[in-house]
């Protein structure tokens, strides 16, 4: 009855990887279900003791999972940049203003961003763990990590460790001038605090 079972999971898992090579990133719906019934096969083959297959459907989970992840990513990325993400600050301490330019264009920044937390909530058991770690917030903070490291991790002159106000300064103006988007926008896509998550993005900047 194991044997047989196991063999059943293993043809089980063949088909559905072949299935899920052959999912096109425009189908991401259709590949999320495939990768959660992936996940269950994985809990299935531990739960008999197949160690080995265990292992490999494992693998496999987490090779479709980063290729979906990179997909979606680069999808949040490209409707950052055309909703002009980071905002461009404003005069004196007014908070910059979001303005939609395009609603089709923040629609698709909505939907490749619920798609990516499902994607990390439904595998997270399987990824590599990441401590408070929201992929779509680690996203949003790309853009200040390639500015901080310019400013403050180079041979510029705010380069100083005798001013280290000014990093400081530069995490919460960018903290601040933000919090209007990531509260409006990013927390009805994201579980727990996205704001917190935001901020422990440059509280970690500021550590390195």
């Amino acid at each position: 009855e194991a044997e047989r079972a196991y063999l059943d999971l293993a043809l089980r898992f063949s088909n559905l990887d072949a299935e899920l090579r052959g999912t096109d990133f425009c189908h991401v719906d259709a590949a999320m279900r495939l990768i959660a019934d992936l996940s269950v096969f994985a809990d299935s083959a531990r739960r008999l003791g197949a160690t080995n297959l265990a292992a490999a459907i494992r693998s496999k989970l987490q090779q479709h999972t980063r290729a979906h992840r990179a997909h979606l990513a680069g999808t949040i990325r490209s409707s950052l940049s055309a909703l002009r993400w980071p905002l461009a600050p404003s005069s004196g301490d007014t908070a910059p203003t979001f303005v939609v330019g395009d609603e089709s264009t923040l629609a698709a920044f909505r939907r490749a961003g619920r798609q990516l937390m499902s994607l990390q909530q439904s595998t997270q058991h399987y990824m590599a763990p990441q401590a408070d770690s929201l992929w779509l917030v680690d996203i949003l903070a790309e853009p200040f990590a390639q500015r901080f490291a310019y400013h403050f991790l180079g041979d510029r002159d705010t380069n100083r460790t005798d001013r280290p106000e000014w990093l400081f300064a530069y995490a919460l103006r960018a903290i601040r001038s933000h919090l209007s988007f990531i509260r409006q926008e990013v927390q009805q896509l994201v579980p727990g605090d996205a704001a917190a998550a935001f901020a422990r993005c440059f509280a970690a900047l500021l550590k390195s």
